[in-house]
């Protein structure tokens, strides 16, 4: 169970969170298709994202979430984001929650320390999901337009 005190920790920096995932996105060279969003809609994309990992912290609503992120790839496929931009833009997101955790969330003693792995490995997997869900959306949707199933390659 993670602590009520590092969730209220994460909660109260979301809007630096969210202001350094933004700036990142917006200059990335990765994310080169969302340098001409209008800064205002993209911020509220990444507040959605975190509005959601407030929920998987406090509720664990895992079902619910997975629907959001299947959706929410399918929306991009249509709106015609490329896989990758996509992709490296929700990684900087991982990567921005938890510098901005390591930075604000100090242990005090070996079991806070513990509670702060919990968090992170809490966190990593929400993104993970996140990545998965998103592109099995985005794929579905390929799929959908293409009128059946995509290639099949054997790379693993």
């Amino acid at each position: 169970m993670l602590s009520k005190n590092l969730i209220d920790a994460i909660l109260a920096h979301s809007d630096e969170i969210v202001t350094r995932i933004v700036d990142a996105i917006l200059t990335h060279p990765r994310t080169a298709y969302y340098h001409t969003m209008d800064r205002s809609e993209l911020k509220k994309r990444v507040e959605g994202i975190f509005k959601n990992l407030g929920k998987a912290l406090q509720e664990g609503a895992e079902g619910e979430l997975r629907t959001i992120y299947l959706k929410f790839g399918k929306v991009r496929y249509f709106e015609g984001v490329p896989l990758a931009d996509l992709l490296f833009a929700l990684i900087l997101c991982k990567t921005k929650v938890l510098s901005v955790v390591q930075k604000h969330v100090v242990p005090e003693s070996s079991a806070q320390l513990y509670l702060e792995m919990q968090l992170h490995d809490t966190l990593a997997g929400f993104f993970d999901d996140l990545v998965y869900f998103t592109t099995k959306g985005y794929q579905e949707a390929c799929e959908e337009t293409a009128g059946g199933s995509p290639a099949k390659t054997h790379l693993f």
